[in-house]
């Protein structure tokens, strides 16, 4: 049995981001993943608030992104996960190679493109956005800007809160070139993947 222990959570709130990032070197593919979530204050009876379970069937392409409702708990209450499995010759926040980039439908969630230009005297997003375990951005906020723009434009394809930024222009794996990328270009086609509720 492999495990692993993120730190505790110290922002409080009914909506904890851990946004922790570890790695399972002995992990195959076909194993199951459990997670378990503790109250720091209680955490010595080893009696988890909640836990969730991600089977191996729900790895599209050797990678799952998305919301894993908890057991045990009062409410209905979620955890918001990304996994990913990688080869060898590849290194933690590089870019994942065409043959495991995610199709635009699976069950994983859905993922479509935004395309947005900066225009003088009007050149911010208007979201507020934060890393996500290293590789993508969580959207947390949509304002006045260019993707509410976009939002009134394109009922259909809508960017909301929970959504996950996975690439713009083209660059995909790493969550502070994803941000030095829309800080620094004009023309930004972005692609955003929203997971299955």
């Amino acid at each position: 049995q492999v495990s692993a222990k993120t730190p505790f959570c110290s922002n409080g709130g009914k909506d904890p981001c851990w946004n922790y990032e570890f790695e399972l070197l002995d992990y195959f593919c076909g194993h199951i993943l459990e997670f378990r979530i503790y109250e720091a204050a209680n955490v010595w009876r080893s009696e988890p608030l909640g836990w969730a379970v991600l089977e191996p069937n729900k790895l599209a392409e050797s990678r799952f992104v998305g919301h894993l409702q908890l057991s045990g708990t009062p409410c209905k209450a979620y955890l918001s996960v990304l996994l990913t499995t990688r080869s060898d010759d590849m290194n933690p926040g590089e870019p994942f190679p065409p043959a495991v980039r995610p199709p635009s439908t699976c069950c994983y969630g859905t993922e479509f493109q935004v395309c947005i230009e900066k225009r003088e005297h009007f050149d911010q997003l208007g979201v507020d956005i934060v890393a996500h375990v290293g590789t993508i951005l969580r959207v947390k906020k949509v304002v006045e800007g260019l993707i509410q723009e976009w939002n009134d434009a394109h009922t259909l394809e809508v960017v909301k809160p929970n959504d996950f930024l996975v690439a713009v222009n083209g660059i995909r794996g790493n969550s502070q070139r994803l941000l030095m990328c829309i800080s620094n270009e004009q023309r930004l086609e972005l692609v955003i993947l929203r997971p299955p509720l």
